[in-house]
């Protein structure tokens, strides 16, 4: 969750999440995050944990949170339950071996659920967490149009989706942090 210096349940929150990484961008956005005393929700895909394991360190350090992507970005609408529970463990045994810690909630990829996929999750005891701001960092790779999605959107309990694979979206970050601070 976006926390700027803890938690004050009488100001506005929003939570601040990044898909698809660990990538080198992603210690960029650290680094705004650690300057401003903020933390964040990486939704981490499995299969990078081992290439990026000092940023992986990083973002427990610093007290974000780590969540599952899945292993190789999957689509949970097309695992059963046990296909799912086993991409869900091997994506957490990464985790553990690298920090210690275990995934507390998933965001599925693409936000794709279904009723089975749902109940899979719940059985595996990880909520899937979406999100209420699409800001499309992906698509448009444009920092102003990320902080601009944002900014017009944005209020109190907003989820706001972004990626931590991209550049552009670490000089959004600089500029959205101390924006939402303030």
């Amino acid at each position: 969750w976006f926390v700027a210096r803890g938690i004050d349940p009488s100001k506005p929150m929003v939570a601040m999440t990044f898909d698809d990484g660990p990538a080198p961008a992603t210690w960029r956005i650290l680094d705004v995050l650690e300057t401003y005393g903020a933390k964040a929700t990486f939704y981490m895909v499995g299969n990078r944990i081992s290439s990026y394991p000092d940023t992986v360190r990083r973002i427990a350090a610093l007290g974000s949170e780590i969540g599952s992507h899945t292993w190789g970005h999957n689509y949970i609408t097309g695992l059963g339950a046990e296909a799912l529970h086993g991409n869900l463990n091997q994506f957490d045994t990464s985790l553990s071996q690298l920090v210690g810690i275990r995934s507390a909630t998933m965001r599925p990829p693409g936000g794709f659920v279904s009723e089975g996929s749902q109940q899979a999750l719940a059985s595996y005891g990880v909520p899937a967490i979406m999100w209420s701001i699409d800001t499309l960092d992906w698509k448009t790779r444009n920092p102003q149009a990320t902080i601009d999605s944002v900014l017009s959107n944005v209020k109190d309990g907003s989820i706001i989706l972004m990626h931590d694979l991209y550049g552009t979206t670490a000089d959004a970050t600089a500029v959205l942090v101390p924006e939402l601070i303030s």
